[in-house]
């Protein structure tokens, strides 16, 4: 059965190898703002560069942090054909203005929020998980397959 991951923000990609070890049928892209492989997506999200192609699975780990342009960024699973797995640190879990500003952290979003952005874009909470106190694993499913 084929599928197609995009891990957004892939850096040295220890997904690509995970996954490459367990799951050898998955299709494996790694999208980046530097070039981390030869097969390496390169995009700027903030400056609004994103692959137009449709993948199965969205990987959002150490990533959305980073992000400035929020609404055009969740504009982009619409791409996203089955699950979205994110990893953020929420506002909830790391509230602290000058901790967020020492991480070059770009945004502040709740996970209330991330579920509006998400449910807007057709995709519904299955799980949420709270690692080490301060990240918040997020499993998102889309309602209707596109």
């Amino acid at each position: 059965n084929y599928m197609s991951i995009l891990d957004i923000g892939c850096g040295v990609q220890f997904a690509k190898s995970y996954l490459n070890k367990k799951f050898p049928e998955i299709e494996y892209y790694g999208l980046d703002y530097a070039k981390r492989s030869e097969d390496t997506l390169i995009c700027d999200l903030n400056k609004k560069e994103f692959p137009n192609e449709k993948f199965d699975v969205f990987l959002i780990s150490g990533c959305l942090e980073y992000v400035i342009p929020i609404d055009w960024f969740f504009e982009q699973f619409v791409k996203c054909k089955k699950t979205a797995l994110i990893s953020y640190c929420s506002i909830e879990l790391n509230p602290i203005k000058v901790v967020r500003e020492n991480n070059a952290w770009k945004n502040s979003l709740s996970v209330i929020e991330i579920d509006k952005y998400m449910q807007k874009q057709g995709f519904i909470l299955k799980a949420r998980e709270i690692f080490k106190q301060k990240t918040d694993l997020l499993h998102y499913d889309r309602i209707d397959e596109v």
